[in-house]
């Protein structure tokens, strides 16, 4: 569902070779031989002002999908819905400021969105389609937000990770009224298989980026991830350090979710970022090998016991990273995916699978080789 746009992103440095501590190597899998998949298309762009840009998208079924766009100024958010057919503005209640962060749907009568304008003193809002138009669900006067996960008739979750600015917490309503839970964590953002099965990754007090926790319809509990993913080493001063940066989780079924981020590795030579990716089984963690150097951002299932994910590269020569959009099949072969965009580069910044479909949509920004402007795009893998 997706994410919203990206909300912590890790510097780059030129990579160096890996500590001589033994920490666990990841990322250097060679790319396995197989056909590529499609290409995915652009289907719309959207030009409001100079710089626009989308990166929240969902999807209740082949006929419903939402997202979203906003201009350079962040002093306009127009929604976007697609019927099937084709894709309509839609309004948004008026003086609604920043970006829409997430949003997720259960049906073409319950999607929600979070938004808010980068700066906790000004507050944040969630809203929620009813069938027939957007209304303001809630609104808080002060913290940011970072994800939003809807879990049924009228129902959802609102979350914050305090990675831009101080958040407004965790935050449930259940049909009725809005209730804030204490967590001793802070859950950036969720993907539900249920009401009663929700997976959540965030961060902690000790500045640990690697929070996974399960919400089994009672209570929130974290499900550590151990030898699936690195170890975070602090280092002292001069010493080598590490530490691992979740971006993404995606709930499939009970025996299959997904956890995607980057390890970032700091010695006397440098900095080197790596993909890490984990699936839980239904009993346990499992580390799934990444290829190449690269770092993920948002991800999304295939449909077909798959992953798609999008993240950022080496820098271009405008100093905007390349982008990188890696697919792993069903069988554990990963290939690359290009977007088809002409003479400009396409970043996909928000994925959504079409519920019991293989189609996916994407969100993100057009940009010149320049980058002396971006249009907010969309984009289509699948029928």
């Amino acid at each position: 569902m997706r994410h919203s746009r990206i909300t912590f992103k890790l510097r780059h440095l030129t990579p160096v070779p890996m500590f001589a501590l033994g920490l666990a190597v990841v990322g250097a899998v060679p790319p396995a031989q197989a056909a590529q998949p499609q290409p995915w298309r652009l289907v719309k762009t959207n030009d409001f002002s100079q710089y626009d840009s989308m990166s929240a998208v969902t999807a209740a079924g082949p006929r419903n999908a939402w997202t979203f766009v906003t201009g350079d100024q962040h002093d306009r958010i127009v929604a976007q819905h697609w019927n099937g057919r084709a894709w309509r503005d839609v309004p948004v209640p008026a003086g609604l400021p920043g970006e829409i962060r997430e949003a997720s749907a259960t049906s073409a009568s319950n999607t929600w969105a979070v938004g808010d304008s980068d700066s906790a003193s000004r507050g944040s809002y969630a809203l929620r389609w009813n069938g027939r138009k957007w209304v303001i669900a809630h609104r808080w006067a002060t913290g940011v937000v970072s994800g939003v996960t809807a879990t049924g008739r009228n129902k959802a979750w609102v979350f914050s990770d305090n990675r831009r600015d101080a958040g407004v917490g965790t935050w449930h309503f259940n049909g009725r009224q809005w209730t804030q839970v204490q967590l001793p964590y802070s859950i950036e953002r969720a993907s539900a298989v249920s009401a009663r099965d929700i997976w959540a990754i965030g961060n902690d007090a000790s500045d640990s980026f690697k929070v996974i926790a399960h919400y089994d319809g009672t209570a929130w509990t974290q499900i550590p991830a151990g030898a699936a993913l690195p170890d975070d080493v602090q280092g002292g001063e001069g010493e080598p350090s590490q530490h691992v940066f979740l971006s993404d989780v995606v709930a499939v079924s009970a025996t299959q979710v997904w956890v995607t981020g980057t390890v970032s590795r700091t010695d006397d030579h440098g900095t080197t970022e790596l993909p890490v990716a984990a699936r839980w089984d239904g009993n346990r963690w499992q580390k799934v090998d990444v290829p190449g150097n690269w770092r993920p951002r948002v991800a999304a299932a295939d449909g077909r016991g798959g992953l798609w994910i999008s993240g950022d590269g080496e820098p271009r020569e405008s100093g905007r990273d390349t982008p990188v959009l890696m697919h792993r099949s069903s069988n554990g072969t990963w290939s690359s995916s290009v977007v088809q965009a002409g003479s400009r580069t396409a970043y996909v910044d928000g994925l959504a699978l079409v519920p019991r479909t293989t189609t996916l949509w994407g969100v993100g920004q057009l940009r010149p080789a320049d980058e002396s402007s971006s249009d907010g795009a969309i984009f289509r893998q699948g029928r």
